[in-house]
């Protein structure tokens, strides 16, 4: 009888928290979902690529706050045109890279990603590093809350494909 207690708690506990809303981070093209990552309060990704005149890496960090993305900073190794000569709260050389850092300007819940053919865009949060391969694509970023087996589900349909 105590196991089945259990069990039963067990049971209407899991399903009280896969029904509960969690934000996440889904990558997606305009036709598929390439992930979808839980953000944390305070998780950050970074959008790095090769600048296609340049042929150097640029990249782009950014952070989740408020189930909104915001860019925190940005480091390269050469300034062309179009590039300003500082942003945020601090801009420094160090390693050879060039250092813009404090910018927090919100984006919003969607950043849009258009990749070149020889730009190689990678996304990156944590451990997880996915190439953003297709050359001319319109890559989406965004933050959606949702019930967790939600998000289980859309991603069970990522590995099923």
């Amino acid at each position: 009888m105590r196991i089945r207690s259990f069990l039963m708690a067990a049971i209407i506990i899991g399903i009280a928290l896969s029904c509960t809303p969690k934000t996440f981070l889904i990558l997606k093209t305009d036709t598929d979902i390439k992930a979808i990552l839980p953000a944390a309060a305070e998780s950050s990704f970074t959008i790095q690529w090769q600048h296609s005149v340049e042929k150097e890496l640029w990249e782009e960090f950014f952070k989740v706050k408020e189930d909104a993305i915001y860019i925190e900073g940005t480091r390269f190794k050469t300034f062309g045109a179009g590039v300003p000569s500082n942003a945020g709260n601090d801009t420094y050389i160090k390693d050879g890279w060039v250092h813009m850092v404090g910018i927090d300007r919100k984006i919003g819940n969607e950043l849009r990603v258009r990749t070149g053919k020889t730009t190689a865009h990678k996304f990156i949060a944590g451990e997880n590093s996915i190439d953003m391969a297709e050359p001319g694509a319109s890559y989406i970023i965004e933050t959606r809350t949702m019930p967790v087996i939600q998000a289980w589900s859309q991603k069970l349909l990522l590995v099923v494909r």
